[in-house]
């Protein structure tokens, strides 16, 4: 429900359901849009609370998603007061790269945000240009031959993609495993337990300006 792809002018294709200003949902949905932004709005929340959660208690998280275009009209979660947020509180660091560096077809600019062991490592990795060594296939809008979107073939992690962050999250295990600390980890420490929620209703689409308070959004 992100996708840049939404904003191109594809024949029967797919609208936009989200803006940059208004990222849990426009006010012009259909049932059916709504729905499946009500679904996807629910695991982003979700998510965040999940990701808090382990990284206030000594644990690490990492969040993957499309980077951010950086300006309207695309949205982005990495341009919500919820994720940045929770970042802050969490120390979180984002790491910006091509996925086409690890064996992706296209370029695929993507970020990863959270807490994870060597995230470092994916940040600044961009695209070297087209050569005998690194080449890219296909496109990535429109449909194919079938009627399908090229889109939905870039949805799948590339073996090495999955594979170094697999190593990103074996790492961090590592670690806590060896230290003892983290949510379940031998050492106990003072830290503050930071208790999370879902945010409320905004996780419906609700646009109205409100404060949380026990899981109640109050106008």
């Amino acid at each position: 429900t992100v996708s840049s792809a939404l904003f191109l002018p594809i024949e029967d294709g797919p609208r936009p359901v989200r803006t940059r200003d208004c990222f849990w949902g426009l006010d012009d949905l259909t049932d059916a849009e709504t729905s499946r932004v009500v679904v996807s709005n629910r695991l982003y929340m979700h998510y965040l609370a999940l990701c808090e959660a382990a990284s206030s208690r000594g644990g690490m998280h990492g969040w993957e998603h499309p980077a951010d275009r950086g300006g309207p009209p695309y949205p982005s979660i990495f341009a919500t007061p919820e994720m940045q947020g929770m970042e802050a509180r969490t120390g979180s660091k984002r790491a910006v790269h091509h996925q086409c560096v690890w064996g992706c077809e296209r370029p695929k600019k993507t970020c990863i945000s959270g807490t994870l062991c060597n995230l470092d490592s994916m940040d600044q990795c961009f695209c070297p240009g087209v050569s005998d060594q690194h080449v890219h296939f296909g496109i990535s809008w429109g449909r194919d031959s079938n009627g399908k979107f090229h889109t939905s073939r870039l949805q799948t992690y590339p073996s090495q993609y999955a594979r170094k962050i697999a190593s990103l999250i074996f790492a961090s295990a590592s670690e806590l495993f060896e230290t003892g600390k983290g949510p379940t980890g031998s050492i106990r420490t003072d830290t503050e337990i930071i208790r999370s929620t879902n945010y409320g209703n905004r996780h419906q689409g609700v646009q109205e300006p409100a404060v949380t308070l026990l899981n109640e959004d109050m106008a």
